[in-house]
């Protein structure tokens, strides 16, 4: 199925959480006086395309949350580093950490 726009509908509905966003912005403010931002900004496009499209077969599964009904898993498109969970059920990916390649998940 394509949008209006003739772009292929994503299969799986990517959502960022609050604080994944927050560390985005972060790692963003701290690349804005270099052409490390643009790098960012295209990582997460690429990050998100995949996931919206092929989030089982994209990077390594981390552990499971039988109760959530999510696999955790990880995948890095470089610069960053994302943390995910994949819903058993449903077509959603759920990111909850991005971080910088040179910096801890914490």
């Amino acid at each position: 199925m394509a949008t209006g726009n003739g772009t292929p509908k994503p299969a799986y509905r990517v959502a960022l959480l609050a604080d994944a966003r927050q560390q985005f912005m972060a790692l963003l403010n701290t690349a804005r006086t270099t052409a490390e931002g643009d790098a960012l900004v295209a990582a997460l496009k690429r990050v998100e395309k995949i996931l919206g499209s092929r989030p089982a077969d994209a990077g390594e599964p981390m552990y499971h949350l039988r109760a959530a009904r999510l696999q955790i898993r990880q995948v890095t498109v470089a610069p960053l580093h994302v943390e995910y969970g994949l819903h058993e059920e449903q077509p959603v990916v759920i990111i909850r950490r991005i971080a910088g390649l040179n910096e801890p998940l914490d």
